[in-house]
């Protein structure tokens, strides 16, 4: 367990639980809006704070085939679809009130975080056989290169360079 648990130390992001969200999203396209789209989000954010529950939120934005929901996820999943940067300006954000302007590849986007956990690590105890198998392997790979290591101090290894043809060497220089 002490030599699991250490390995488990030293490569905790192995074993690590990613941050995840579940949000909402009131997308802004900017084909449609050109340069004010930014603010046209603006104006509907306060707008949706002002009104609570008393507006749906994707009447006030664009039509898009992208989700208006997403249940939790981890943030690496967000960022495969609404790209790197939106996925972690997204995961700063404060759960239980609209967020943004906030821009991805697709436009602007309205951000609602209903739920956020924390990356982590996780205990022993949560992964002991995955931690096993991957010291065992680790010790099998030392053991492997430790036994390459004394094969090579029992000899020399000499490179020769090419030689010349046979009639080159024969013919006085």
């Amino acid at each position: 367990d002490q030599d699991l648990q250490s390995w488990l130390d030293k490569h905790p992001d192995k074993f690590r639980v990613e941050p995840a969200i579940a949000f909402s999203q009131v997308y802004f396209n900017t084909s449609r809006h050109g340069e004010s789209a930014s603010v046209a989000a603006a104006k509907a954010r306060a707008r949706l704070n002002r009104a609570g529950k008393n507006i749906a939120p994707q009447e006030l934005g664009d039509p898009t085939m992208l989700p208006h929901e997403l249940p939790v996820s981890r943030v690496d999943e967000v960022a495969s679809v609404f790209g790197k940067e939106f996925a972690q300006q997204i995961a700063q954000l404060e759960p239980g009130r609209w967020a943004g302007p906030i821009q991805s590849s697709y436009g602007w986007h309205l951000v609602y975080v209903s739920e956020r956990t924390e990356g982590r690590s996780r205990p022993l105890s949560d992964v002991r056989e995955g931690v096993q198998r991957e010291w065992l392997e680790e010790r099998r790979k030392e053991i492997v290169d430790a036994t390459y290591r004394k094969l090579r101090e029992k000899y020399a290894i000499v490179v020769e360079g090419p030689q010349p043809p046979a009639d080159a060497r024969s013919q006085p220089g």
